[in-house]
């Protein structure tokens, strides 16, 4: 492990801090007869709208709902849950979807928690050279045994950077009014703790939250940071291995399903 670059007492105050709002999304195909059915799909997280708990995610990993069934895995719980309602789906480029959680949320203990809306971003403005952050759930990090799905989270601190040409031959594609990219190379990341293992490729990742940490522009102002500096500010929707990218929608293109 080389030496972080971050504070370790504030990694794992981050880690700590999003754990609570995110959870695997699981799919389980009709007719699936497998012991234990379905497979680790995507990565969700909670808000309240209205009252009411909502899951978001994105609407690539949504969608599935139409040929089988979706569920989550709130923090601190010991099952999951269907999902209990159908998705509103907004298709990329906007890549953004939500459900009604009222049926389901309370049907098992859990600690999970929703975002607070004033930690929220109206815009996604980040100083230059912010460290942004996402916490998910990578398929390459699951598996199944004993009966039981097993689904390892993690976390990764990212720099936004500028479109690489390869991108804008991907598919879906990238349109730069509305989206952004981060930087991800597995062969390039460094461990920030000794707990951290290698940067798995981002499959399973789809539907996490992006944060701006307010690291950088605490430090800019000569300010000390806190937890109460983390905004969100989009959804993580695709990667490219071959642009060496993660790529995301910022929270302004889908601010209004939200609020």
């Amino acid at each position: 492990m080389k030496e972080s670059i971050l504070p370790n007492k504030e990694i794992n105050q981050v880690w700590d801090f999003v754990n609570q709002f995110v959870c695997p999304i699981h799919y389980i195909p009709a007719g699936d007869n497998r012991c234990p059915p379905g497979d680790h799909h995507g990565t969700g997280w909670f808000i309240e709208k209205n009252g009411v708990p909502q899951l978001c995610t994105c609407e690539h990993v949504a969608n599935f709902q139409k040929s089988g069934i979706l569920g989550y895995a709130p923090f601190g719980g010991e099952f999951g849950v269907s999902v209990g309602s159908k998705f509103t789906l907004m298709p990329h480029p906007i890549d953004f979807a939500i459900a009604d959680l009222s049926q389901t949320w309370s049907l098992k203990g859990h600690k999970g928690k929703c975002i607070p809306s004033n930690i929220i971003s109206d815009k996604h403005l980040p100083v230059e050279g912010e460290y942004l952050y996402i916490q998910g759930f990578p398929g390459a990090d699951s598996n199944s045994a004993f009966g039981q799905h097993n689904v390892k989270g993690l976390g990764a601190y990212l720099h936004e950077i500028g479109p690489p040409d390869e991108i804008f031959s991907e598919k879906p594609p990238f349109v730069e009014q509305m989206h952004i990219c981060m930087a991800w190379s597995p062969a390039n990341a460094n461990s920030l703790t000794e707990n951290a293992d290698v940067l798995s490729v981002p499959g399973g990742l789809s539907g996490s939250v992006l944060w701006n940490t307010g690291f950088k522009k605490a430090q800019n102002e000569s300010k000390e940071w806190s937890i109460n500096d983390i905004r969100v500010a989009g959804i993580v929707w695709g990667a490219s291995s071959k642009a060496g990218v993660i790529t995301a929608t910022p929270i302004e293109h889908f601010l209004k399903f939200i609020k």
